[in-house]
């Protein structure tokens, strides 16, 4: 239940959400499901049929995104 609510609780997701980033719907897909389902890295290329590479990278862009929000 913590990892729910921890994952809940991040505001990386809701900040991407925001259409002022220019996420694909591949990559707000694979930010879904790393930050709100918790699944691994390797589960989330399978599914999305993407390289390791490829998710790390749109996983830290979201990254860069919520800090980029967060400092004034």
């Amino acid at each position: 239940i913590r990892r729910m609510i921890r994952r809940l609780s991040d505001p990386t997701y809701t900040l991407c959400l925001d259409d002022r980033w220019g996420l694909s719907d591949v990559e707000r897909a694979v930010i879904r499901d790393h930050f709100i389902r918790g699944l691994s890295l390797k589960r989330i290329c399978r599914d999305h049929q993407i390289c390791c590479y490829r998710a790390r990278v749109i996983i830290e862009k979201a990254r860069q995104a919520a800090r980029s929000q967060a400092t004034p």
